[in-house]
């Protein structure tokens, strides 16, 4: 059993201007991603059938600012960040995960964290998707970490079906070998987001360490 936990790391931390405006999340991006909690989803692995079980815990907001050196009246820019846990149904359920959505500007980000997989993702996540999502590479748009992990929109308007699950919009956001230590992750994962709806199905190919999955949405309710 694949297991993914989740390392959350903010960029580096500031002590805030009181006085500093602030940037808002785009707002399709927070209306497609800031689930609230009392949203599940139910994924399938495609090779088991072992049925995966997520939740929201918890909806957060904050502020950080755009670069590394304190600016007197900076813009700071929201940081919306959605926790979600992860656990296996029998017979797997000591396994248990935290995937987490962070929304800041017009950037999606996907934190996890692998243990047991040398493939382990960058720490502070890595740039999923920017909006509106279009073919071409993910950026980090704000924060203080200069080079941060990214992945690239392969297509949008993809159509995707599986259990209850219907969708006709879906993107493909492909994560390969780390942009910024190429030499110490080893992936190339599949992730196809449905806005509105959140991952609709994650394959997982880690060659380093032998693992190879592939979960795929089978049902969900999403609360805003």
């Amino acid at each position: 059993m694949f297991v993914v936990l989740a390392l959350v790391f903010s960029a580096c931390r500031k002590d805030k201007d009181d006085n500093h405006p602030v940037y808002p999340v785009d707002a399709a991006l927070l209306s497609d991603f800031s689930f609230s909690p009392g949203t599940y989803w139910i994924y399938q692995d495609t090779a088991t059938g072992v049925l995966d079980s997520a939740w929201v815990t918890a909806r957060a907001s904050d502020s950080v600012p755009l670069g590394c050196v304190i600016v007197p009246n900076e813009t700071y820019y929201q940081q919306m960040t959605v926790s979600i846990a992860v656990k296996s149904i029998t017979p797997y359920a000591s396994d248990s995960a935290t995937w987490v959505f962070t929304m800041e500007d017009t950037t999606l980000y996907f934190y996890q964290w692998d243990s047991n997989d040398s493939a382990t993702y960058m720490m502070g996540g890595f740039a999923l998707a920017n909006y509106p999502i279009k073919t071409g590479d993910c950026h980090r748009n704000t924060g203080c970490i200069f080079s941060r992990d990214s992945s690239s929109i392969q297509g949008t308007s993809m159509a995707f079906s599986s259990g209850a699950c219907s969708f006709s919009n879906v993107a493909l956001s492909l994560h390969t070998n780390s942009l910024v230590i190429p030499n110490a992750i080893k992936c190339d994962d599949h992730f196809y987001i449905a806005p509105g709806a959140g991952i609709a199905k994650l394959s997982l190919s880690h060659p380093s360490s032998s693992t190879y999955r592939t979960l795929q949405l089978v049902r969900y309710h999403v609360v805003k």
